[in-house]
Parts: C-alpha cells; sequence; structure tokens
C-alpha cells in the first residue's frame, strides 16, 4: 500500500512539475512594436508681432503633412489653423491671428 501512495505521488509530482517548468521556459516578452510610417514634428517660437508664442504639431504618413499651428497671446487670445508647411507667421497684434504662407 505505501508503494502504491508513493507511485501516485511520484505522477502527480511529475504531472505538475512538467507543465510549470514548460509554463517558466515560454518568452513571455512583448513582441516589438510594428514598424511606423508616422513621422512626428513639434515646436514653439516667439509670435512674429507683439507679444506670445506659437507652438506647431504635425503627424503624417504620407507627403502631404499638414501643421497644427496654435498663436497663444499675452492677452489670452488664442487662433489655431492648418498649414501645408511650417512657415507661418503668427501676430499677436491687435489679437491673435495665424497666416500660412
Amino acid at each position: 500500500m505505501v508503494k502504491a501512495i508513493s507511485r501516485v505521488l511520484s505522477v502527480a509530482v511529475w504531472a505538475v512539475w512538467l507543465p510549470l517548468t514548460a509554463l517558466a521556459q515560454q518568452d513571455n516578452s512583448s513582441p516589438p512594436p510594428p514598424p511606423s510610417n508616422y513621422s512626428f514634428s513639434v515646436g514653439s517660437r516667439p509670435a512674429d508681432i507683439g507679444t506670445g508664442f506659437s507652438t506647431y504639431s504635425a503627424t503624417s504618413a504620407t507627403s502631404d503633412q499638414q501643421f497644427h499651428i496654435e498663436c497663444n497671446c499675452h492677452d489670452f487670445s488664442v487662433a489655431v489653423a492648418i498649414c501645408p508647411a511650417q512657415r507661418y507667421e503668427c501676430y499677436c497684434s491687435p489679437s491673435a491671428s495665424v497666416t500660412c504662407q
């Protein structure tokens, strides 16, 4: 009887131990992110006229990249525009305005 119990315990230990060792050997690291074709641009500069600053950002997967422009002025006025290029002017006099070039 002791021999039978010993054999059952031995089988039970192997039945638990083998799957655990298989799981421990698996690679649990996350896969690398897929390659991205997107470019990202962001920046800031002082206002061209008046007191304030502008920020720009752009994300694009193609050559027709568009820039999101915000002109933030000292008097708390804000102007927002979408420009086809990073060439723009931010005016803070008399209030915020953006001109794409």
